[in-house]
C-alpha cells in the first residue's frame, strides 16, 4: 500500500485554465487584541470574524493553499494589537506563502468595538457598541490599502411630522384660549403641562449611519472612538444607554432642534467626512420608519473615479450586519 498521501491540488492541473482574482476563506473565527479607547493601556481580547484571500495567477494551477491562509490568520491575528502595521504584515505573509502563484492578498476583519459613553447631562455611563469592518488589500511590492467601515446608531425626527404636529398644537391652543381674548400666563403654563395641550407628536426612529473610508496611507487610519465621535457630533442625536430623567429630557430637546430627513443625514455625513484625511469615502443612512412599514435610505460618496462604489458599500454593510 502506498503510504504517500495524495495531493490533488499540486499533482493535477485545471481542465479549464483561467486566472482567478480572489480565492480564500471567509468567516473564520479568530480573537483579536483591541483597546477600548486611546487612553486605555490594557489590550482586551475581542471575538472577530476574519477572511483571507489571494489571487491565483497561474491559469493552470488547480488551487491555492487554503490551509496556509487559515494558519496565518489564526496564528498571527491574535498576537498583536489590530493596527494597520499588523494587518499589513499579515498580508505580506499571505503573499510569501503563495509566492509564484499570487500577486494580490486581502484580509477582512469584522468585530464589535465596545466602549463606554456618558449620558447627556447626568454623567451616568453605559456601554455602547460600534460594528466595525477593516478590509486591507495589497499588491506585491505596493503599499497596503485599507478600507474602514463603521456603523453608528442615532435618532432621526421627521421634519414633516414635526411641522404637522406643531399645526395640531396651534389648533389645540386656539380651541382652548381663542375665544377668551387676553389670557394670563399662569393659565397657559398650567394647561401646557397637561396631555390635553398636545395635539400631536412628531415621529422619530432609531437610524443607522454606515460609513466606509479608504486610506491609501495606513498612517492616517483613525481610532474607532475618534471616528465614531466625529460622525455622532455631525449627526447630533446619538442614541443613549443608561439615562436619568434629565438625560431623557435633554435627548427630547436635541431631537426637537435636530429634525432631519434621510437626505439631510446623508448630506451631513458627507460634509463631515470631507474634512477627514481619507482618500475616498462612501456612506449610507437608513431610517427605520415608525410611520411606515418600510425603511428609507440615502447614500453619498466622495466621487473618486474608480474609487469606492455601491458594491463596496453593500459588501461592507452586510459584514456590519453579520459581525460576531
Amino acid at each position: 500500500m502506498n503510504s504517500v498521501m495524495p495531493d490533488v491540488a499540486n499533482s493535477t492541473v485545471s481542465q479549464l485554465p483561467r486566472c482567478l482574482q480572489r480565492v480564500g476563506l471567509s468567516r473564520v473565527a479568530v480573537p483579536i487584541l483591541m483597546r477600548r479607547n486611546s487612553a486605555d493601556a490594557q489590550l482586551e481580547r475581542t471575538p472577530a470574524r476574519t477572511s483571507g484571500f489571494v489571487s491565483l495567477d497561474d491559469a493552470q494551477a488547480r488551487g491555492i493553499h487554503m490551509s496556509r491562509i487559515y494558519r496565518i490568520l489564526s496564528a498571527e491575528l491574535p498576537q498583536h494589537e489590530l493596527t494597520a502595521e499588523h494587518i499589513s504584515g499579515i498580508l505580506d505573509k499571505l503573499l510569501e506563502s503563495h509566492a509564484g502563484i499570487s500577486h494580490f492578498a486581502e484580509v477582512t476583519v469584522s468585530y464589535t468595538h465596545l466602549t463606554t459613553m456618558p449620558a447627556l447631562l447626568s454623567g451616568l455611563e453605559s456601554w455602547t457598541e460600534y460594528p466595525v469592518v477593516l478590509r486591507a488589500q495589497k499588491f506585491k511590492g505596493a503599499q497596503t490599502q485599507i478600507d474602514l467601515a463603521l456603523r453608528v446608531t442615532y435618532s432621526s425626527t421627521c421634519p414633516c411630522s414635526a411641522a404637522l404636529s406643531r399645526q395640531l398644537n396651534q389648533k389645540k391652543f386656539s380651541q382652548m384660549f381663542g375665544a377668551q381674548g387676553k389670557v394670563d400666563a399662569a393659565s397657559i403654563l398650567e394647561w401646557m403641562g397637561t396631555e390635553a395641550s398636545v395635539g400631536g407628536e412628531p415621529h422619530a426612529q432609531r437610524s443607522f449611519g454606515d460609513v466606509v473610508l479608504r486610506f491609501k496611507s495606513p498612517m492616517n487610519l483613525p481610532r474607532i472612538e475618534t471616528l465614531a465621535s466625529h460622525v455622532e457630533n455631525h449627526l447630533g442625536t446619538p442614541v443613549q444607554g443608561a439615562v436619568k430623567r434629565e438625560d431623557e429630557q435633554e435627548f427630547a430637546r436635541l431631537n426637537a432642534r435636530n429634525l432631519m430627513f434621510s437626505e439631510d443625514a446623508a448630506r451631513r455625513l458627507a460634509e463631515s467626512l470631507e474634512s477627514l484625511p481619507c482618500d475616498d469615502f462612501i456612506l449610507n443612512v437608513k431610517h427605520f420608519e415608525s410611520l411606515h412599514p418600510y425603511d428609507v435610505e440615502a447614500s453619498a460618496s466622495k466621487g473618486v473615479e474608480g474609487g469606492l462604489n455601491n458594491g463596496d458599500l453593500a459588501a461592507m454593510s452586510q459584514l456590519l450586519d453579520a459581525r460576531p
